[in-house]
């Protein structure tokens, strides 16, 4: 399980499930959800905030929307092959295919309203 760090302590991402390259096709590519996923490694501070608002998100949008993370540096192989240049990187996929991609921290308002598009069959 990824964890984030914010000073205070480590918080775990308990409503996002962990992905790896074995089961990256069954939790990502096969889902009948859109699935968000959180390129992120454990030492990147600067990934808290896109983690935390990502955990509170995938509270909100349970069954709708499919959250996980995925370790950029023990997964390096997806981290190329979808070119994850630098974390935090968020990738929506739809439809097995890559959809939408953000690079580092968004307010809660842009990631609600990419979250919305992907719901309706955008992204």
């Amino acid at each position: 399980m990824i964890t984030a760090e914010n000073g205070a302590g480590q918080w775990e991402l308990e409503t996002m499930s962990p992905v790896t390259g074995e089961d990256f096709r069954d939790e990502v590519l096969d889902s009948s959800l859109p699935v968000f996923a959180c390129f992120t490694t454990q030492p990147c501070e600067s990934c808290f905030p896109l983690c935390l608002l990502a955990r509170e998100l995938a509270e909100e949008y349970r069954g709708k929307i499919k959250f996980v993370t995925i370790d950029a540096g023990e997964e390096a192989d997806l981290a190329d092959r979808y070119h994850v240049l630098s974390v935090p990187t968020a990738i929506l996929f739809r439809d097995s295919r890559p959809a939408k991609r953000l690079l580092g921290f968004h307010h809660k308002s842009v990631l609600r309203n990419l979250l919305a598009e992907a719901m309706k069959g955008g992204g």
